[in-house]
């Protein structure tokens, strides 16, 4: 799918118990470049898309990657959508 992921996450419990590691090490292993953003929250705020987005176009991400619960997903959609503009 791409060789290049951003991995969108929200708080701590995604790291905490280690889904994280799990998602960046097999993306890893596929020889696939890996950048985490890290902070998304409830109800994502467009900013923080934005800010994301923005780390994903600085990394020259061609995948996103959600790893989490609803928001870590609905944000990493307007990623996606905002990482070629």
């Amino acid at each position: 799918l791409g060789k290049r992921a951003l991995v969108v996450i929200g708080g701590g419990s995604v790291k905490r118990l280690g889904y994280l590691a799990t998602v960046t090490d097999a993306l890893k292993a596929a020889g696939v470049a890996v950048e985490v953003f890290e902070g998304i929250e409830p109800n994502p705020h467009s900013a923080t898309v934005n800010k994301a987005a923005e780390v994903g176009r600085t990394f020259g991400a061609d995948v996103v990657v959600p790893v989490g619960g609803g928001s870590a997903m609905d944000a990493a959609k307007g990623v996606a959508g905002l990482l070629h503009t």
